[in-house]
């Protein structure tokens, strides 16, 4: 298990410092059947309190909303206007949902290992995340070397 960083300072068109850290983990073969086992989106690395998550969910509606109503302009364009409303209608919460996981706070361990760009306004919440992710890893690492795949075959231990 390798974990790549790498940090970035950009300037915004407003003249504010952005930091941006890249993670990505690399895995071996083995590795990657025990982390396909442990569930690795529901292992979080890093989460923000549940009314930062909450609210940027809601930010999300409104992107997501636009989206789907450009989608049911297309649908009503190519097929028909009522299939519009239906498009809208069942559309809106998958692409809220889609936005929201580009921009959520939290880091999972399945955003770890694709590849995620975290955005910090600071230097010293980079440095936070980038140690959190690091304690965090070598805990996870540590639990998914534990693990055995599961065999007909018991197991036997002694206890002192």
């Amino acid at each position: 298990m390798q974990l790549h960083l790498k940090r970035n300072k950009t300037k915004s068109s407003l003249g504010a410092t952005r930091y941006d850290l890249f993670a990505q983990l690399e895995l071996t073969p083995e590795e990657q059947e025990r982390v396909k086992m442990s569930k690795p989106q529901g292992m979080f690395l890093w989460e923000d309190d549940g009314r930062a998550s909450t609210t940027h969910w809601r930010l999300c509606l409104i992107p997501g909303g636009m989206v789907a109503c450009i989608a049911g302009a297309i649908s009503a364009y190519l097929f028909h206007p009522v299939l519009a409303f239906f498009v809208i209608l069942f559309s809106w919460i998958p692409f809220t949902k889609l936005i929201f996981n580009q921009v959520r706070p939290s880091i999972s361990v399945a955003d770890i290992i694709t590849g995620r760009t975290l955005h910090c306004k600071s230097m010293e919440e980079l440095y936070v995340k980038e140690n959190a992710i690091r304690e965090k890893l070598k805990n996870f690492n540590n639990y998914i070397a534990g693990m055995r795949p599961t065999t007909g075959e018991g197991e036997t231990v002694t206890f002192d």
